[in-house]
């Protein structure tokens, strides 16, 4: 009788031992499954965030380009206005 417990109890605490083994196994392939997701998910926002900043260099430049040319603009109309007043004080200078 004896050794019938003991090959039983033997017997419930190698099928334990298997399906606490099968259970970390498991649990294992899901963290796996998770690390894996996570990497995947970390590069998807790592591109999208790169191709935001791509973007938003394309549009900083753009308007770079813009202001330029209003500076450009505007300094050239300052100086036909400052030579037209040099040339008007020269012609008051003349007729006095």
């Amino acid at each position: 009788m004896k050794s019938f417990k003991k090959n039983s109890k033997k017997a419930i605490d190698e099928r334990k031992e298997k399906e606490l083994k099968l259970l970390e196994n498991k649990v294992l392939i899901e963290l796996n499954k998770e690390k894996q997701y996570r990497k995947e998910n970390d590069a998807y926002m790592m591109k999208q965030i790169d191709e935001k900043i791509y973007n938003l260099r394309i549009e900083l430049t753009k308007e770079k380009k813009v202001r330029e040319e209003d500076e450009d603009r505007i300094s050239m109309q300052l100086n036909q206005q400052y030579s037209g007043l040099k040339e008007e004080i020269d012609s008051e200078k003349k007729r006095r």
